[in-house]
């Protein structure tokens, strides 16, 4: 049986006072979008099915979707940093 471990840290999280980082895991696809504020950000493939971005000017609270390769978006409701 093969084990894999991974990072654990997904979603939104500030890594400075103004720059968020966006992860999430999904394995099977070979690109990903991070929809935000009704922009559209090309998200990169860090390998083993993460994807990452790094945004700049992300207020506490904003709203964001993942956005998969086929138009379908995830919601993640409660913003960035789990608040509303």
């Amino acid at each position: 049986m093969e084990f894999r471990t991974f990072q654990k840290q997904w979603g939104a999280e500030f890594i400075s006072d103004d720059v968020v980082r966006f992860r999430v895991w999904a394995e099977g696809q070979k690109e990903l979008t991070l929809r935000l504020a009704a922009t559209d950000v090309p998200m990169t493939a860090t390998g083993d099915g993460w994807f990452q971005a790094d945004v700049p000017g992300v207020r506490h609270g904003a709203e964001y979707q993942f956005v998969l390769q086929d138009g379908g978006a995830r919601s993640r409701l409660a913003g960035a940093k789990g608040r509303r």
